[in-house]
C-alpha cells in the first residue's frame, strides 16, 4: 500500500529533465534534487520514455545515499527506443520519430514486467514507490495489465501500482481489478473532468498526484483580461498572480496529496514549493474564476 507519510505536496516532474538538446548535468540533477529534499520535495516523478532512459539513469546517481527518504515513482507504456547509454540521441531522435509516426502504446504483461526491471537498474533500486500506467485510454487495456501490476507488487519490484491517465473508465476499471493505489491525473482550475476521477478516488481512498496542473492557462482569452484582473485585485491579488492561483487549486481538491511540477530550475522549484505550502484558502477566489471562464 500507499505510505502516504513519505507522500510531499508538491513534487518534482523530471519529463525535461535529460531531454535532447535541453538536458541538464548530472551535477545539475544531483543539486536539483538535493535542494528540492531540503525544501521538503519527497516525490520524484519519472518514466522510462523521459530522455529514452536517460533521467533514469540521472536519477538513479542523484538519490545514491537517499533512497530511502524519497517516494518514486516511474511510468511505462509508450514507445521508445532503448539502446545503450552512449547512443542518447540516437535513442531521442528515434523515439521522437516512433511516436510521431503513430506507435501504438503497449501494455502488455510481459512489455511492462520488461520495461520496470530495466528502469529499475537505471535507477539503481530494487524497487519503486510506486509503478504506473503511462496515460493509458480505455480502448489500450486488458486484463494482461493487471495482471502485470499484480504481478510487479508480489514480486516486489513496486510497493504499489496504479495509472497516470485522464480517462475515469480505465481508473475505474482498475480499481475493480483491485491493481490501483495510486492515481496521477490532471487537475487544473480550469479542467471539470477531474471531479468524476476525485470522487471515484476519494470513496476508494486512493490518493491522487495531481499533474498538469496549468491546464487551460495558456488559452485565456485577451477578452477575459480586464475582468480577471477585477476579481484577482478583489481578492488582494496582482495581474501576474493569476499563476500561482492555478498552482495552489489542486491543493484544495479532494483526495489530492501532491502537486507534481516540472522544471529543471532550482529556483522554480523553492518558488512553487513555497505556493503550495502556503496555507491561505482561496476557495471562494477558485469558484469566481470558473464562474467567469467556464
Amino acid at each position: 500500500m500507499v505510505n502516504i507519510n513519505k507522500i510531499s505536496k508538491i513534487g518534482l516532474g523530471t519529463g525535461t529533465l535529460a531531454s535532447l538538446g535541453v538536458s541538464i548535468s548530472q551535477a545539475e540533477c544531483n543539486h536539483l534534487i538535493k535542494t528540492g529534499f531540503e525544501h521538503g520535495v519527497t516525490v520524484l516523478d519519472t518514466a522510462d520514455t523521459y530522455g529514452s532512459g536517460d533521467a533514469e539513469l540521472m536519477i538513479g546517481k542523484a538519490i545514491k545515499g537517499n533512497r530511502d527518504n524519497l517516494f518514486l515513482i516511474t511510468k511505462a507504456g509508450f514507445p521508445y527506443i532503448s539502446l545503450p547509454h552512449w547512443a542518447s540521441p540516437i535513442n531521442q531522435i528515434g523515439k521522437k520519430v516512433l511516436q510521431k509516426s503513430g506507435a501504438s502504446k503497449n501494455f502488455s504483461k510481459s512489455y511492462l514486467i520488461n520495461a520496470l526491471q530495466k528502469s529499475l537498474k537505471r535507477l539503481g533500486v530494487e524497487a519503486v514507490d510506486a509503478f504506473v500506467l503511462h496515460e493509458p485510454v480505455y480502448s489500450e487495456i486488458n486484463d494482461e495489465c493487471w495482471e502485470a501490476l499484480e504481478l510487479i507488487r508480489t514480486q516486489g519490484m513496486a510497493i504499489a501500482t496504479g495509472v497516470s491517465t485522464f480517462d475515469y473508465k480505465v481508473i475505474a476499471e482498475g480499481i475493480e481489478h483491485k491493481q490501483i493505489q495510486i492515481v496521477e491525473t490532471p487537475v487544473g482550475l480550469l479542467q471539470t473532468s477531474d471531479r468524476a476521477i476525485a470522487t471515484i478516488c476519494k470513496k476508494n481512498q486512493i490518493p491522487i498526484i495531481a499533474n498538469q496542473i496549468l491546464f487551460n492557462y495558456n488559452k485565456i482569452g485577451a477578452d477575459k483580461s480586464i475582468e480577471l484582473d477585477v476579481l484577482l485585485a478583489k481578492y488582494n491579488f496582482k495581474k501576474n498572480d493569476l499563476i500561482k492561483v492555478f498552482i495552489k487549486y489542486p491543493v484544495s481538491s479532494d483526495g489530492v496529496e501532491c502537486t507534481l511540477i516540472g522544471t529543471k530550475k532550482i529556483d522554480h522549484l523553492i518558488e512553487n514549493s513555497k505556493i503550495i505550502a502556503d496555507s491561505d484558502k482561496l476557495n471562494y477566489l477558485y469558484e469566481d474564476i470558473k464562474k467567469l471562464m467556464l
